[in-house]
Protein backbone atom coordinates (compact mmCIF):
# COMPACT_ATOMS: atom_id res chain seq x y z
CA UNK A 1 0.00 0.00 0.00
CA UNK A 2 2.72 2.54 0.80
CA UNK A 3 4.20 2.30 -2.70
CA UNK A 4 1.03 3.95 -3.99
CA UNK A 5 1.47 7.04 -1.79
CA UNK A 6 2.75 10.14 -3.54
CA UNK A 7 3.46 13.36 -1.61
CA UNK A 8 3.56 16.78 -3.22
CA UNK A 9 3.15 20.44 -2.35
CA UNK A 10 -0.48 21.29 -1.74
CA UNK A 11 -2.23 23.51 -4.27
CA UNK A 12 -5.44 25.55 -4.16
CA UNK A 13 -7.26 22.66 -5.88
CA UNK A 14 -6.47 20.52 -2.79
CA UNK A 15 -8.12 22.82 -0.25
CA UNK A 16 -11.47 21.02 -0.10
CA UNK A 17 -9.82 17.59 0.10
CA UNK A 18 -7.42 18.72 2.84
CA UNK A 19 -10.34 20.11 4.82
CA UNK A 20 -12.19 16.81 4.44
CA UNK A 21 -9.16 14.86 5.73
CA UNK A 22 -8.85 17.10 8.81
CA UNK A 23 -12.58 16.99 9.60
CA UNK A 24 -12.66 13.20 9.20
CA UNK A 25 -9.67 12.95 11.57
CA UNK A 26 -11.53 15.14 14.08
CA UNK A 27 -8.72 17.73 14.02
CA UNK A 28 -10.92 20.62 12.93
CA UNK A 29 -14.49 21.76 12.68
CA UNK A 30 -15.70 22.32 9.12
CA UNK A 31 -16.90 25.90 9.65
CA UNK A 32 -14.43 28.27 8.03
CA UNK A 33 -11.84 25.52 7.58
CA UNK A 34 -11.33 25.90 3.85
CA UNK A 35 -10.50 29.60 4.31
CA UNK A 36 -7.94 28.69 6.98
CA UNK A 37 -6.33 26.04 4.77
CA UNK A 38 -6.20 28.54 1.89
CA UNK A 39 -4.53 31.09 4.17
CA UNK A 40 -1.87 28.58 5.23
CA UNK A 41 -1.17 27.63 1.61
CA UNK A 42 -0.80 31.29 0.67
CA UNK A 43 1.54 32.10 3.57
CA UNK A 44 3.85 29.10 3.46
CA UNK A 45 3.11 27.00 0.35
CA UNK A 46 6.42 25.13 0.42
CA UNK A 47 5.59 23.53 3.78
CA UNK A 48 1.98 22.54 3.05
CA UNK A 49 1.75 19.02 1.66
CA UNK A 50 -0.80 16.51 0.45
CA UNK A 51 -0.50 12.71 0.25
CA UNK A 52 -2.19 11.04 -2.67
CA UNK A 53 -3.15 7.53 -3.67
CA UNK A 54 -3.88 7.99 -7.35
CA UNK A 55 -6.16 11.04 -7.39
CA UNK A 56 -7.46 10.48 -3.85
CA UNK A 57 -6.22 12.82 -1.12
CA UNK A 58 -5.43 10.48 1.75
CA UNK A 59 -3.45 12.79 3.99
CA UNK A 60 -2.15 16.29 4.48
CA UNK A 61 0.28 18.34 6.53
CA UNK A 62 0.06 22.08 7.17
CA UNK A 63 2.99 24.00 8.56
CA UNK A 64 4.66 27.38 8.37
CA UNK A 65 8.30 28.49 8.32
CA UNK A 66 9.22 31.54 10.41
CA UNK A 67 12.82 31.82 9.30
CA UNK A 68 14.05 29.67 12.20
CA UNK A 69 11.80 26.62 12.56
CA UNK A 70 9.02 24.94 10.66
CA UNK A 71 5.91 24.76 12.85
CA UNK A 72 3.87 21.67 11.98
CA UNK A 73 0.36 22.40 13.19
CA UNK A 74 -1.73 19.76 11.40
CA UNK A 75 -0.96 16.34 9.99
CA UNK A 76 -3.55 13.67 9.33
CA UNK A 77 -4.18 10.58 7.24
CA UNK A 78 -7.60 9.13 6.47
CA UNK A 79 -8.52 6.30 8.84
CA UNK A 80 -8.30 3.43 6.34
CA UNK A 81 -4.74 4.46 5.33
CA UNK A 82 -3.25 4.96 8.78
CA UNK A 83 -0.29 2.75 9.70
CA UNK A 84 0.60 2.29 6.03
CA UNK A 85 3.45 4.81 5.90
CA UNK A 86 1.45 7.71 4.50
CA UNK A 87 2.02 9.90 7.57
CA UNK A 88 5.73 9.10 7.56
CA UNK A 89 5.91 9.93 3.84
CA UNK A 90 4.31 13.33 4.53
CA UNK A 91 6.74 13.94 7.37
CA UNK A 92 9.79 12.82 5.36
CA UNK A 93 8.92 15.30 2.62
CA UNK A 94 8.44 18.05 5.21
CA UNK A 95 11.87 17.30 6.69
CA UNK A 96 13.47 17.60 3.26
CA UNK A 97 11.72 20.89 2.57
CA UNK A 98 12.68 22.23 6.01
CA UNK A 99 16.33 21.38 5.27
CA UNK A 100 16.12 23.16 1.92
CA UNK A 101 14.72 26.25 3.65
CA UNK A 102 17.58 26.21 6.18
CA UNK A 103 15.30 25.58 9.15
CA UNK A 104 16.95 24.72 12.47
CA UNK A 105 14.27 22.10 13.14
CA UNK A 106 10.59 21.21 13.12
CA UNK A 107 8.31 21.93 16.04
CA UNK A 108 5.16 19.80 16.09
CA UNK A 109 1.88 20.68 17.74
CA UNK A 110 0.54 17.27 18.74
CA UNK A 111 -2.35 15.72 20.56
CA UNK A 112 -1.27 13.43 23.36
CA UNK A 113 -2.65 10.46 21.42
CA UNK A 114 -0.25 11.21 18.54
CA UNK A 115 2.96 11.60 20.53
CA UNK A 116 4.00 8.01 19.81
CA UNK A 117 3.95 8.77 16.08
CA UNK A 118 6.24 11.76 16.63
CA UNK A 119 8.58 9.92 19.01
CA UNK A 120 9.06 7.23 16.34
CA UNK A 121 10.06 10.00 13.91
CA UNK A 122 12.78 11.24 16.28
CA UNK A 123 11.00 14.02 18.14
CA UNK A 124 11.77 14.73 21.79
CA UNK A 125 10.27 16.84 24.54
CA UNK A 126 12.63 19.84 24.65
CA UNK A 127 12.04 20.84 28.26
CA UNK A 128 10.14 23.91 27.14
CA UNK A 129 6.55 24.69 28.00
CA UNK A 130 4.09 25.19 25.17
CA UNK A 131 1.78 28.08 26.04
CA UNK A 132 -1.32 29.15 24.18
CA UNK A 133 -3.61 32.11 24.62
CA UNK A 134 -7.01 31.89 23.00
CA UNK A 135 -8.38 34.87 21.14
CA UNK A 136 -12.05 35.70 21.00
CA UNK A 137 -13.25 36.23 17.46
Amino acid sequence: MTAEVRVRQAAPADIEGIAQVFVAADLCKPEGLQAKVRQCLERSPETCLVALDGDDRIGAALSVFNGFHVFLSHIAVVAHRRRTGAGKALHDELVERARQLGAAGIIADSRLTATGFFYELGYRVPGAVFLIRGLKQ
